[in-house]
């Protein structure tokens, strides 16, 4: 149908697109540089079980981020062709900052701790509606390239980030404040998150989810009679 949109054809530029003066790949390129940037990842497991004191939290705490993520991803999925792609991202870095914030919590919690493990699945299973959002708007010549420089943007950051957190370690810096330079780096990934395009869902993937809408009626088309 000549009417409906390509999927790999650009949308229509918007106000919000302008934002930063930023292309769309470049702020999901800085939304996943930021979102990768932890220097407090690699201190996870001696932060939880040394300052929180969490016993076995390799048993205890983090099997609810493998099982968080597999039931979430089906559910998120779903909520990004009702609620919107840029929503379900946003909702997903949400995730991410309530782990971080609920890890700085100096909280002993083994349920607190559990429950940050969901929050960070989130995180994860968010992430295929940011490869939707450049799939429906970036051309499809640009797509395979873009997918790569997003994911190298990632894996960099992750690497200079944990180099970071080891320097820091090493010159005695305590595990806290590594957690707080990732989740000041996650509140920027949240304010690009609100900054990417929107682009509608699919109208076809939406009638798959909610059934096909009834045509309306000849009655319903009339005017109400005036009493």
């Amino acid at each position: 149908n000549s009417c409906e949109t390509s999927n790999n054809q650009p949308q229509a530029h918007t106000d919000q697109e302008h934002m930063f003066h930023l292309s769309p790949l470049s702020r999901i390129t800085a939304l996943t540089l930021a979102v990768a940037f932890k220097p407090s990842e690699p201190f996870l497991y001696a932060f939880v079980r040394c300052d929180r004191q969490i016993h076995h939290p390799a048993q205890t705490v983090f099997p609810f981020w493998t099982y968080g993520q597999l039931v979430l991803l089906p559910v998120l999925s779903l909520a990004s062709e009702l609620l919107g792609y840029r929503a379900v991202v946003v909702i997903g870095v949400l995730g991410r900052l309530i782990t971080l914030l609920i890890l700085l919590s100096a909280t002993e919690s083994l349920l607190l701790m559990q429950l940050s493990q969901v929050f960070i699945a989130a995180g994860f299973a968010a992430h295929p509606a940011l490869v939707a959002i450049m799939y429906r708007v970036l051309p499809a010549e640009q797509y395979a390239r873009a997918v790569g420089l997003v994911a190298c943007s990632g894996v960099i950051s992750e690497v200079l980030s944990s180099l970071l957190g080891q320097l820091l370690h090493d010159e005695g810096v305590e595990y806290v404040w590594l957690f707080v330079i990732s989740a000041l780096s996650t509140c920027v990934a949240l304010v690009l998150a609100g900054s990417l395009p929107s682009p509608p869902p699919s109208k076809a993937a939406r009638e798959l989810i909610l059934g096909p809408r009834p045509p309306a009626s000849a009655a319903s088309l009339l005017p109400a009679p005036i009493p």
